[in-house]
C-alpha cells in the first residue's frame, strides 16, 4: 500500500520524471476480432483485463494508494487566497525590505521626490506622531475643494465627510488601545465607482444606475480591506461604466450577439492587405487562404459562395466514392449546401452580409448537432435512437453569422480513439501523407481544413481530440477552458472533460470562430463563475509588449520524452526563437504524478462515456459498436466506484500542482504529441485496430487540459525528416485563452516561411 502525503507537502526537488510504459498488444484484422470476443467473455475477459490493468499499474495507482485529498468531481479552478486578509497582509509585510523610519523623516530635503508609503503612515500612527483622525481632518477639505472647482474636477463622486471621520475615529481608538488590525489600519483608500462600498451607491460614474441597483453590503474585495482597518474615503471618479479600451486585450460580451463578438475579434487582427494574397503560389512558401481572403473575394465580386460550393461539392463526393472509402464527411447533402450558399450569395449581392463569417464553409464533427443532419458519433446506429431537431448552441451561433455548413465530419467512433480509424464509413487520410492517420478523434474536421476545402471546422476535445489531429495535419486547434463554450446539443455534453472548439488553418481564423461560439451554459455560469472572455489585440505594439512579459514553463524531462528528437528539437528551436525575438522568459518547472494523471483521466472519461451509452448497451446495442470501441468498453466496465472516486481525488491533487505552477509561469509549453502521424496498417481498415502504445504517444502531453479543464492550443511549428507536421502545445491558466492566442500568433508568424503545401490540397479561391 502506498500512502501519499498531501499535495502541498510534496518536495518537488525529489520528483523524478517517469516515462510512460504501456503494456498492451497491437492487434488488427481477424486476430483483433477474436481478441474482442474473448475480452467480452465474462470469465476469461475479466482475467485478461485485470492482468493488463496490473501490468500498467492501474490497480496500484487506483486501489492500493491512500490519497489524502477530497474528490473534485469536475474542474473547480480553486482560488489562490485562503485565510484572513490581515494574515495575508502580515505575510506580505515580511516579504518587504527592512524599513528604517529615520530615512523617511526628511523626505523634502532629499535630492528627489518620494511618496509617503503605507509603512510610513503605520510608523507615524504607532509612534503617536499623528492619528488617523488628524489625517482625515487634513484630507476632507482637499476633497471638497476638488468637488467645488469650476468646471468640477472631482476625485470622488460619492463622499461623506462624517462617514470618513467615523472610520478615522475608530482606527484612532484602536491605535490608542494598542490593537491595530494590520499594517493597513488607518490607511486611506478610494474605491472605484463600479465596486460596492457600503453605504455609498455604485453608479459606474453614471447619473442613474443607483436608481435601479442598491448597495446593501461591501464587495468581497472591500470587505477584506475593511477587516484590515482600511478607511474608505468614498467612490472614485471613472470613465462611465469603465468603457475605455484596455491595453492589449478586448473584452467580449459573452451573452451578446455572436456576430458582434466576431466583429470585435476582427478589430483585434493585424491589418489585412488583399494585394499581398493575390499571388500566394509565387511566394517562397505556402500559405492557406484565410477567412478574410474569402470575405474580400466575396465583397469585391471576384467569387460568390455559390461558385465556391459548386467547386467543393464534387470534391466531397469524390472522397466518399473512393475504394476503400476515405470520407471527409459522413453526412452530406449537396442540395442543402447549395441552398445555404445561394442565401449567402444573395446577402452579398444586397450588400448585407451578416458578418465576416458569412459565406465561410465549415464542417461539423459528427458528435455535434447540426440540423438537418443526424448526429451519429460516426456509429452506424445512434441516429436511430436520438433525433436532431435543432442546431447545437455552438452551431446556432455560427449560423447566425452566416456560416455555410458542409455537413458532418468523420471521426473515431464516439470519440473513443486517437488515430481517426473508422471501419464504419472509412478512415479519413492525412492530407500530408495519405498512407497515414490524421489523428483523432476529430479526424474529419482536421483533414478537411488541412486540405483547403474548409476555412475552419468544429471539433470536440475530451482527450486531445482537437489538438492531436490539428498537430498531425499541420493546422491550429483550440481547446478552451472547460465551461467556456456551451456543450448543449452534443453527444458528449454531460461530461467533465469535453469542450467544443475550433480547428482552422491560422490562429486568426481560430480567433474569429472562437469569438462566435464562446459563452458558458447557465449551469456553468453559476458553478464555474467564468471570467469575462478576452481576445488579444494583435494589431498593435501592445501585443509585442505583452509577449515580452510572459513566462513560459517547461518541464524538460517530459518535454523531451518523444519518439523522435525531430519533435523536441523543432519545438525547442521555435521557443528559443520566440524568446530571442520577443523576450519571453523560459522557466524550468516540475509536474508531479503525470502517470497518475493519465490513469485518472482514463477512468474519468471512460466512466462518463460508459454512463452515456450504457442504456443502449443494456438494450443489446453494444454489439453494434466497432471492435475498437468494444475493447475500450470492456476496460471501462472494469472500473469500480472506488476507482472513479480515486480518480477525482487525484484531480484535486493535480489541480493544486498546476495552480502552484501558474503562480510562477503564464503558459506551460510542450510538444502537442509524442510522435508524428502514424502509418495506417492496411489490415486495420476493415475491422479497426487497438494500439495503446500509439495512443500513449499521441496523448503524452494532452491530458492536463482535459482532466483539469485548462485551455490549450496546438500550433504547427514545422516538420520532421519525413515531412510530417509537428505541433507545439501551449497550456494556460483557467480562462487564459487570450494569452495562449497571443503566443500562438507570434509562433505562427515565426514559422510562416517554413510552411509546406499538403500532398492533398484544393486551392479553392485560385481555382475560382
Amino acid at each position: 500500500m502506498r500512502v501519499m502525503v498531501p499535495a502541498e507537502d510534496v518536495d518537488l526537488s525529489t520528483v523524478k520524471y517517469e516515462p510512460e510504459t504501456i503494456q498492451a498488444p497491437h492487434l488488427t484484422g481477424s486476430v483483433f476480432k477474436l481478441f474482442v470476443r474473448i475480452v467480452e467473455s465474462r470469465v476469461l475477459g475479466s482475467l485478461i483485463v485485470s492482468y493488463l490493468k496490473k501490468q500498467n499499474k492501474m490497480v496500484e495507482i487506483l486501489r492500493n494508494t491512500v490519497i489524502p485529498e477530497a474528490p473534485m468531481f469536475k474542474p473547480e479552478f480553486p482560488p489562490q487566497e485562503y485565510g484572513k486578509p490581515e494574515d495575508r497582509v502580515e505575510s506580505a509585510l515580511k516579504c518587504l525590505p527592512h524599513y528604517d523610519p529615520a530615512s523617511r523623516r526628511n523626505v523634502e530635503t532629499a535630492s528627489s521626490f518620494r511618496y509617503w508609503k503605507i509603512r510610513d503612515y503605520a510608523h507615524a500612527y504607532r509612534s503617536g506622531l499623528v492619528t488617523p483622525s488628524m489625517v482625515a481632518e487634513y484630507i476632507i477639505p482637499v476633497i471638497e475643494e476638488f468637488r467645488s472647482k469650476k468646471p468640477p474636477t472631482p476625485l470622488l463622486i460619492s463622499f461623506d465627510a462624517e462617514e470618513v471621520k467615523k472610520q478615522a475615529a475608530a482606527s484612532t481608538q484602536r491605535f490608542e488601545e494598542g490593537k491595530p488590525l494590520s499594517i493597513l489600519d488607518g490607511i486611506f483608500m478610494a474605491i472605484k465607482d463600479d465596486i460596492d462600498c457600503f453605504p455609498h451607491p455604485s453608479k459606474g460614474a453614471s447619473t442613474w444606475m443607483h436608481e435601479f441597483r442598491s448597495v446593501n453590503k461591501d464587495s468581497v474585495s472591500v470587505s477584506k480591506l475593511r477587516s484590515c482597518g482600511v478607511i474608505f474615503l468614498g467612490k472614485a471618479n471613472m470613465h462611465e461604466f469603465g468603457m475605455e479600451p484596455e491595453h492589449g486585450v478586448v473584452v467580449l460580451k459573452e451573452y451578446g450577439k455572436p456576430e458582434d463578438r466576431v466583429e470585435s475579434a476582427l478589430k483585434c487582427l493585424p491589418h489585412y492587405d488583399p494585394a499581398s494574397r493575390r499571388n500566394v503560389e509565387t511566394a517562397s512558401s505556402f500559405r492557406y487562404w484565410k477567412i478574410r481572403d474569402y470575405a474580400h473575394a466575396y465583397r469585391s465580386g471576384l467569387v460568390t459562395p455559390s461558385m465556391v460550393a459548386e467547386y467543393i461539392i464534387p470534391v466531397i463526393e469524390e472522397f466518399r466514392s473512393k475504394k476503400p472509402p476515405t470520407p471527409l464527411l459522413i453526412s452530406f447533402d449537396a442540395e442543402e449546401v447549395k441552398k445555404q450558399a445561394a442565401a449567402s450569395t444573395q446577402r452579398f449581392e444586397e450588400g448585407k452580409p451578416l458578418s465576416i463569417l458569412d459565406g465561410i464553409f465549415m464542417a461539423i464533427k459528427d458528435d455535434i448537432d447540426c440540423f438537418p443532419h443526424p448526429s451519429k458519433g460516426a456509429s452506424t446506429w445512434m441516429h436511430e435512437f436520438r433525433s436532431v431537431n435543432k442546431d447545437s448552441v455552438s452551431v446556432s451561433k455560427l449560423r447566425s453569422c452566416g456560416v455555410i455548413f458542409l455537413g458532418k465530419a468523420n471521426m473515431h467512433e464516439f470519440g473513443m480513439g486517437t488515430t481517426g480509424n473508422n471501419p464504419n464509413y472509412g478512415t479519413t487520410r492525412n492530407p500530408h501523407a495519405p498512407e497515414r492517420y490524421t489523428g483523432g478523434s476529430s479526424s474529419g474536421p482536421a483533414a478537411i481544413v488541412a486540405s483547403g476545402l474548409c476555412s475552419a471546422a468544429l471539433g470536440t476535445d475530451g482527450g486531445g481530440s482537437i489538438r492531436i489531429p490539428s498537430s498531425l495535419c499541420g493546422v491550429v486547434g483550440l481547446k478552451s477552458t472547460y465551461g467556456r463554450t456551451d456543450m448543449e446539443g452534443s453527444l458528449c455534453g454531460k461530461g467533465t472533460v469535453e469542450i467544443i472548439g475550433p480547428i482552422a488553418t491560422t490562429v486568426e481564423d481560430v480567433m474569429l470562430v472562437y469569438a462566435a461560439i464562446l459563452g458558458s451554459s447557465p449551469a456553468d455560469r453559476i458553478s464555474l463563475k467564468p471570467s469575462e472572455p478576452c481576445l488579444p489585440i494583435l494589431s498593435s505594439n501592445d501585443s509585442l509588449n505583452a509577449l515580452g512579459s510572459l513566462r513560459l514553463g517547461k518541464y524538460t524531462a517530459w518535454f523531451n520524452d518523444v519518439n523522435s528528437t525531430d519533435i523536441s528539437d523543432k519545438c525547442e528551436d521555435i521557443l528559443d526563437l520566440l524568446s530571442k525575438t520577443h523576450g519571453c522568459e523560459m522557466v524550468e518547472i516540475v509536474i508531479p504524478e503525470l502517470n497518475e494523471m493519465r490513469t485518472a483521466h482514463l477512468v474519468s472519461i471512460g466512466s462518463e462515456m460508459l454512463s452515456s451509452v450504457n442504456p443502449y448497451c443494456e438494450e443489446g446495442k453494444g454489439v453494434r459498436f466497432n471492435y475498437d470501441t468494444r475493447t475500450s468498453m470492456a476496460l471501462f466496465r472494469s472500473f469500480t466506484a472506488t476507482d472513479y472516486v480515486a480518480a477525482q481525488c487525484f484531480r484535486r491533487r493535480l489541480m493544486y500542482y498546476h495552480m502552484e505552477i501558474f503562480k510562477k509561469v503564464d503558459v506551460i509549453v510542450t510538444p502537442t504529441t509524442g510522435m508524428t502521424a502514424p502509418i495506417i496498417p492496411p489490415s486495420a481498415l476493415q475491422l479497426g485496430e487497438t494500439d495503446m502504445r500509439v495512443t500513449g504517444d499521441l496523448m503524452r502531453f494532452i491530458v492536463a487540459a482535459n482532466y483539469l479543464g485548462l485551455p490549450a492550443i496546438s500550433v504547427p511549428v514545422g516538420y520532421d525528416k519525413q515531412g510530417l507536421p509537428i505541433g507545439l502545445q501551449l497550456i494556460g491558466r483557467p480562462w487564459g485563452e487570450a494569452s495562449l492566442l497571443r503566443v500562438a500568433f507570434a509562433i505562427e508568424e515565426l514559422c510562416a516561411k517554413s510552411k509546406k503545401k499538403p500532398a492533398t490540397f484544393y486551392d479553392v479561391l485560385k481555382t475560382n
